[in-house]
């Protein structure tokens, strides 16, 4: 996946709602680049954030 179809995925709410976007660089309509985060584990230990 692109940046731009995790972004749109993310706005159509058809990711994980524990996915949180963190940061976008480039225009939000066609970033070049994102960073998203989510809990590794149900009782939310663990953020892990990977950008792509």
């Amino acid at each position: 996946m692109t940046a731009l179809e995790i972004l749109t995925a993310w706005r159509e709410r058809r990711l994980d709602p524990s996915i949180r976007i963190v940061s976008a660089i480039g225009d939000l309509d066609n970033p070049r680049a994102i960073t998203y985060a989510w809990h590794t584990t149900p009782d939310h230990q663990e953020l892990r954030l990977r950008t792509w």
